[in-house]
Parts: C-alpha cells; sequence; structure tokens
C-alpha cells in the first residue's frame, strides 16, 4: 500500500453509524496533510543509472587536454601516458600544467582548458628537491617569476609517504581541499602495493573511476612499459588501459621525442590521432617543441640511407605481392624473414613507420 491509498482511506473510510470516527475527520485530514508536506519535503534521491531518452541529452564532454590540437582527455575521463624510466614523463606532465597557468607557452604541444577549477600534481616518485626542481621548471615555461601566483596549481610531493594507505589519505584529502579539474599522477604503479597483483589493480582502476566521478575532474597518469616493450607494466597498466579514454606513448629517438597515440597499444577513444614531437634545447635547459617532420626528414640523411635501403628491401620481400597484415602479423613475419629478436623487429618497424615504407589502412591493416 501507497501513501496515497493510505490517505484515501483515511479522508474517505466512514463506517456506517459511527459517530465518532465522523467526529474526528478534521484532526484525520490534518494529520494527513502533516503526512503528505513531510514526505513531500523528503530530498529525492536520483538514481546514478543513465535512461537515454529523447528529452535527457547530455551536454557533449568538454575537452580538457589537447595536443596539437587534438582533444585526447575530457571531463571524467582517465588518460595514461607510457614511458619508460628517463625518458621524459614527468616533462610532460610539468608542460601539461604550465600550459594552465598561460596558453601562449610553449608546452610541448599540450593545451589544458584554462577554465577547469584547477590542477593538482601528484608527483610519487622524486625526492622533495627535485619535486621543486619541478616546481621552478614549470613557472619558468609558464613565464612566471620568482613570487608570482602559479593560479589555483597545487604540486605535491609523496615519496617520503611510504605506506599505501597512508598515500591514498594524503590525496583525498588534498582534493578536498584544493580546487581541481585536472589530477596529475605521476607513477600510477604507486597506487598499489604489488602491479602484479590483479584484485588490487581492480579496486585502484575503480578508485580512478570514483575519484572522477566524485570529485568531478579528469585524470592524466604515467607508467612504466615492461622491458623491450610499450605494452605498460602488470595487470595495473591492463586495468589502466582498459578504463583509458586515452593512451599514449613517449618514443625516443635520436635527435627527439615524440609523444603519440599512435603505437599498438594507443588509443583516442573520442578523436582522432594525436602526436607532438619535441627535442632538448641547451639555448632554453628545457624541451621545446619541435616539427616532426623535418625530425623525420633526418633519419633519410645519408648516414641512415644504406639502413633504410635495407629495411625497404626487406619489405618489399614480406609484403610481396600485394599482401596486407595486422601489427602482430607484420611483426611475426618480420622476425621470420631477418631471424631478429621480438624487441628488434619492433624497433626495425618504428623506422618502417617514421620512414612511412608501410602504410596503414582504414581496414587497420599494413600494407606497402
Amino acid at each position: 500500500m501507497n501513501l496515497n491509498q493510505t490517505t484515501d482511506i483515511l479522508k474517505n473510510t466512514s463506517p456506517a453509524g459511527n459517530n465518532l470516527f465522523i467526529s474526528a475527520t478534521p484532526k484525520i485530514n490534518s494529520i494527513v496533510d502533516a503526512i503528505n508536506s513531510e514526505f513531500n519535503s523528503i530530498p529525492k534521491i536520483e538514481s546514478p543509472v543513465f535512461i537515454p531518452n529523447w528529452n535527457n541529452r547530455p551536454e557533449e564532454d568538454k575537452a580538457v587536454i589537447s595536443l596539437n590540437g587534438i582533444p585526447f582527455l575530457t571531463a571524467g575521463n582517465v588518460a595514461a601516458i607510457i614511458a619508460a624510466p628517463g625518458n621524459g614523463k614527468s616533462s610532460v606532465c610539468e608542460a601539461a600544467v604550465a600550459s594552465y597557468i598561460n596558453k601562449d607557452a610553449d608546452c610541448l604541444g599540450l593545451l589544458v582548458d584554462s577554465c577547469i577549477n584547477g590542477v593538482i600534481y601528484v608527483d610519487f616518485e622524486r625526492t622533495n628537491i627535485d619535486v621543486w626542481n619541478s616546481f621552478y621548471r614549470i613557472a619558468r615555461r609558464a613565464g612566471k617569476n620568482n613570487g608570482q601566483d602559479l593560479n589555483n596549481v597545487v604540486i605535491a610531493g609523496m615519496r617520503s609517504i611510504p605506506r599505501l594507505k597512508e598515500r591514498l589519505g594524503e590525496l583525498k584529502n588534498l582534493l578536498e581541499n584544493n580546487a581541481c579539474g585536472l589530477l596529475i599522477l605521476d607513477g600510477a604503479g604507486d597506487m598499489i602495493t604489488d602491479s602484479n597483483d590483479l584484485p588490487e589493480a581492480i579496486e585502484c582502476r575503480i578508485l580512478l573511476r570514483e575519484l572522477a566521478v566524485k570529485f568531478k575532474l579528469s585524470i592524466l597518469t604515467t607508467l612504466h612499459p615492461n622491458p623491450n616493450s610499450l605494452k605498460p607494466r602488470g595487470h595495473i597498466g591492463s586495468e589502466i588501459l582498459r578504463e583509458a579514454e586515452c593512451v599514449l606513448v613517449i618514443k625516443n629517438f635520436e635527435n627527439y621525442k615524440l609523444l603519440t597515440t599512435d603505437f599498438e597499444h594507443g588509443k583516442n577513444r573520442n578523436s582522432s590521432v594525436a602526436s607532438s614531437a619535441y627535442a632538448w634545447s641547451d639555448e632554453n635547459k628545457m624541451f621545446v617543441s619541435t616539427d616532426a617532420s623535418i625530425m623525420e626528414d633526418s633519419k633519410t640523411g645519408a648516414k641512415d640511407l644504406a639502413k633504410r635501403n635495407k629495411i625497404e628491401e626487406m619489405c618489399t620481400k614480406v609484403f610481396f605481392p600485394a599482401n596486407s597484415y595486422t601489427y602482430t602479423e607484420m611483426l611475426e613475419n618480420i622476425m621470420q624473414e631477418t631471424n631478429k629478436s621480438k624487441s628488434t623487429a619492433k624497433r626495425m618497424i618504428e623506422d618502417i613507420l617514421l620512414w612511412k615504407i608501410l602504410n596503414k589502412g582504414t581496414d587497420g591493416n599494413y600494407r606497402m
């Protein structure tokens, strides 16, 4: 029986000959009105389950970060950057923070929406002096002088907090006490005790989504790859790959680095391929943006010409007469043709794609 049925019974039921009930009717009506008033004052609890219809189309998710004009992280989502230790992932994180402070600065192609509430950058790995130097580089890249405000940016080093429970507690404390639209977690592996523990990795993935929903923010995090591979390490890497809206990698070439979604495990769920090249500048004492095409052309110089010709000849054999292969099939065939290890064959494929010897078709297969 619902509330309406109950009130109807109280108001309309009048046993024949029951004068006592009739005389009590005004009091009953008063009680019913009080019940209705109290019931209507109870706040309605909205279900977290979204059921679409013709009248409830949500607004488009706004891009929180873009790379050379290509959005790769939208509100409420997670993105991940895969990079080997020492390959520059912290420099990319610093550039993202600097772009929020000053959209006109050289931030390696990254641009964070300046309209979000703020940025919190958490470094789990580096010492306090390294974190301070990171703070200094961010300010310098953004064009800020000594003593100037960094505009709703919080940089936090957590290397001195060894226990995971305490670390996560400090993270939530930061979020509860600071405005934040973008949370950068440099070192997702430090949010668990064992990167190969599947239940713990799943719990970490759920935690990232919980933080994004609860605090209405987006998350950019970093992962280390397996040795001689671009696949992120352990179950934590696999779980974040599954959760992420976008997965990028930092590729290390002779004269420059390339931040891109265009690799075996890369994706950009809601947009196209995003890439940006950058190189070290002795003059500026930091990484600066560079033209990828110029760097790619340098690979065709005289000292690399023989190597390129040899690889092109090998591709002609593998793809003769008009074969097309998936990445995995191409890798296996190159290993068989050249008798090289898997890691060496992957590096050869990087050169092949960089030199544009092969093309990736709309079906996802590679062909000459």
